[in-house]
């Protein structure tokens, strides 16, 4: 119940969050601080309308090495808890074996 509160909450958060820069946006025009000269003095460069505007985010590769590495260490992370759950079921399995074989010589003898 506890991490469902926490699941909760750190949603509400992010959604107030997203919600903030909309909010900004919706206000219309730039303020008077953020001049054109500004602007273009900062290295910022509006499109002309109509210009079409390529975007390039480098390191493309680099995100899917990441990922793949991310994706590596999870599963193997999980394939050693499936291999350690095995090994204790094992280790509990030949207890049990232990204790009802006791039991039987208890009650023989």
């Amino acid at each position: 119940m506890k991490r469902l509160l926490c699941l909760v909450a750190a949603v509400a958060v992010l959604s107030a969050f997203e919600a903030a820069p909309a909010a900004a946006e919706g206000s219309g025009a730039a303020p008077a601080a953020y001049s054109a000269d500004r602007l273009s003095k900062e290295g910022f460069v509006p499109a002309a309308p109509g210009q079409a505007v390529e975007d390039s985010v480098p390191g493309g590769l680099l995100m899917l090495t990441a990922y793949g590495v991310l994706w590596t260490l999870v599963g193997g992370y999980l394939w050693r808890l499936s291999r350690r759950t095995a090994a204790t079921q094992r280790d509990l399995d030949a207890l049990g074996q232990r204790l009802d074989d006791l039991n039987a010589r208890l009650k023989q003898g």
